[in-house]
């Protein structure tokens, strides 16, 4: 078995235990709209939330425009789209050796590749808990 598939299974298999077991948060009003998150062994998760509007057509290479806030409660439990990135090795940066190649296999997968979006402003949020006066870094 090579890295790649093993990799990929083990992220598989991790993601699939920690989505069984996790339970939704409380609704979560945000500058934006409410949100609901998972909640897993007390850390409280916010998966993809949408910051501003896509940056597609007339908004593509300008600084992100605000959203228009909704009022329907967003389910906040899958990661946004992974903004488009270069093969290693294709970059600014030269890894010596085989570890650009290495790097080519664990993060550029073809199933990665296709989920590449220039539709990409999302934000995840993990926390230790909801509500409080006091402030947690994010």
């Amino acid at each position: 078995m090579n890295r790649r598939v093993f990799l990929q299974a083990s992220a598989a298999f991790s993601m699939a235990a920690w989505a069984d077991s996790a339970r939704p948060t409380a609704i979560v009003k945000t500058t934006n709209g409410p949100v609901r998150g998972l909640s897993q062994a007390g850390i409280e998760t916010f998966l993809g939330l949408r910051y501003a509007q896509p940056p597609l057509g007339p908004l593509r290479f300008r600084p992100p425009q605000k959203l228009n806030p909704w009022t329907e409660v967003v389910d906040a439990d899958v990661l946004g789209a992974p903004s488009m990135q270069l093969r290693s090795g294709g970059s600014a940066v030269a890894f010596p050796g085989d570890v650009g190649k290495a790097l080519g296999e664990v993060f550029t997968a073809a199933d990665d590749i296709a989920k590449q979006n220039e539709d990409c402003l999302f934000l995840n949020v993990w926390t230790p808990q909801l509500g409080g006066s006091r402030k947690r870094p994010v």
